[in-house]
């Protein structure tokens, strides 16, 4: 009697360290959505702001190259119009340099924001773009946890592989099955490859436990829910820091900026960017157009167009001096010497 008594004592107490187990692996589970779910948001995020960045851009980046094609025109044909002095064509000449820098400003920040928010085509999976883009925030699961991923993995596989199938019908299913039961393996993705094995195991499992009622075997489920739940917390804690890393990279800066922009009212960095070269490059077109018609260059509305440069490029305009027409010139036959035309020069013999 007393043995029976005691046998009972030792099996509840085994039930009871199994049910809180149990319990503690549900709450580690629910633990990891939370954590997939701030993952998928900031991938959606992501996904909408880049969309919106590229049609922005998009269409700031064709009025730029319209304006830049009809400049390079009307420079050309100001250099060959006749009545302008070897100093006017050289300043054209410096003007044309000019609006080229500018040009290749607008290829560097077209660049820039290409890497703060990557294009895909739109036949790629989603999945593999989210893999491609937060690449660098992965953590990777250590030795030991590698080995337990894989050996669920395993016993899957040997399960689900489609050479397993019985039928044709049961083979598309297993490929299905194992389609994604290696997306969760390549992920690290322990919790899933679990709730794949409860899905698709559930009545093998509940079997092999009502056909179990040794304390041996309920040593051994406890056994194996100690590493089961030692596996997942190991997720959980790869999952936080690839969160945090997330936030940190640059993306994740990004994204904070950009809704940050559109909470204040102000507007993204990168597209006032593109509106002043616009601005500059359509300032710089009505200057030409009314030396073209005037067929007189004024160097002062020039200067002050190379003010205005100036001040886009984040000098304070209150602490410089503005800029003279003679300055102006000379500063260009510094920085292009060689386009410089070459006047005819009498050399004087000394005495």
């Amino acid at each position: 009697m007393k043995t029976e008594l005691a046998k009972s004592s030792i099996w509840e107490a085994k039930e009871a360290e199994l049910n809180s187990l149990l319990r503690k692996i549900q709450k580690v589970h629910k633990e990891l959505q939370k954590q997939k779910d701030s993952v998928a948001t900031i991938v959606e995020e992501f996904n909408t702001i880049r969309t919106e960045v590229q049609a922005v851009l998009s269409v700031k980046i064709r009025q730029i190259k319209a304006t830049h094609k009809n400049l390079r025109l009307l420079i050309s044909e100001l250099i060959k119009t006749k009545g302008f002095s070897l100093d006017d064509i050289f300043f054209l000449k410096s003007v044309q340099a000019m609006m080229e820098g500018i040009l290749s400003s607008v290829a560097e920040a077209s660049d820039d924001k290409s890497e703060d928010f990557e294009a895909y085509s739109s036949d790629e999976e989603p999945k593999a773009k989210n893999v491609d883009i937060f690449a660098e925030c992965i953590v990777k699961p250590n030795e030991q946890e590698q080995q337990g991923i894989r050996k669920l993995l395993v016993k899957l596989a040997n399960k689900f592989h489609p050479d397993k199938a019985k039928t044709d019908a049961e083979a598309d299913d297993f490929h299905d099955i194992m389609q994604g039961i290696n997306e969760a393996y390549a992920r690290g993705d322990y919790a899933h490859l679990l709730q794949i094995e409860a899905l698709y195991l559930k009545g093998e499992l509940e079997m092999s436990n009502s056909e179990n009622n040794s304390l041996v075997f309920l040593n051994q489920q406890i056994e194996n829910k100690h590493k089961e739940l030692s596996l997942l917390e190991d997720q959980l804690a790869r999952l936080k820091q690839e969160l945090k890393q997330i936030k940190k990279s640059d993306i994740g800066k990004n994204i904070k900026k950009h809704k940050k922009s559109q909470k204040d009212g102000s507007f993204d960095e990168g597209i006032i960017v593109f509106d002043s070269m616009y601005e500059l490059l359509t300032m710089l077109t009505e200057v030409l157009s009314e030396t073209k018609k005037t067929k007189k260059i004024d160097h002062h509305k020039f200067s002050m167009l190379l003010n205005k440069m100036t001040e886009s490029d984040g000098t304070d305009a209150d602490t410089e001096e503005e800029v003279d027409e003679d300055e102006l010139l000379q500063l260009f036959k510094e920085v292009f010497p060689d386009d410089m035309p070459q006047k005819t020069k009498k050399t004087k013999s000394r005495k």
